[in-house]
């Protein structure tokens, strides 16, 4: 008998197809990893923030600054939006409001999955 033979043959696998096997990593596969918000300042919850602040949110990867606008990057009060100006840079978005903050509010920054990265992937779900 060849110590070979039988069911308890052993295939060389590598490293990469071991990990698509399991499905932690596209990369394997041929998928890029999505984007995602890495975090936020102020971060979430934060309970004082000067009214003239801005919001600046840090992203996982280069993004594409065309698909982030007042139209993907939020700031609200419940359901009024705030209004103000979008600035992108690398993989850093930052909101800045157009007249100071309300005054004991609480407010919501929304990214939504229209913010793409440099190959077109867009955030997986809104970040709020």
């Amino acid at each position: 008998m060849k110590a070979n033979a039988g069911p308890w043959r052993w295939r060389k696998l590598t490293f990469a197809a071991i990990l698509a096997a399991a499905g932690i990593c596209g990369c394997a596969l041929g998928r890029e990893a999505l984007p995602v918000v890495l975090y936020t300042t102020p971060a979430n919850g934060t309970a004082t923030y000067p009214l003239s602040g801005k919001i600046t949110a840090v992203f996982s990867k280069s993004m594409d600054g065309a698909s982030i606008t007042t139209a993907t990057f939020l700031l609200s009060q419940g359901t009024n939006a705030i209004a103000g100006t979008v600035a992108f840079s690398g993989n850093n978005a930052t909101f800045q409001p157009s007249s100071p903050l309300p005054f004991s509010a609480v407010l919501t920054a929304t990214i939504i999955t229209g913010a793409k990265d440099l190959s077109g992937n867009s955030l997986p779900t809104n970040y709020v």
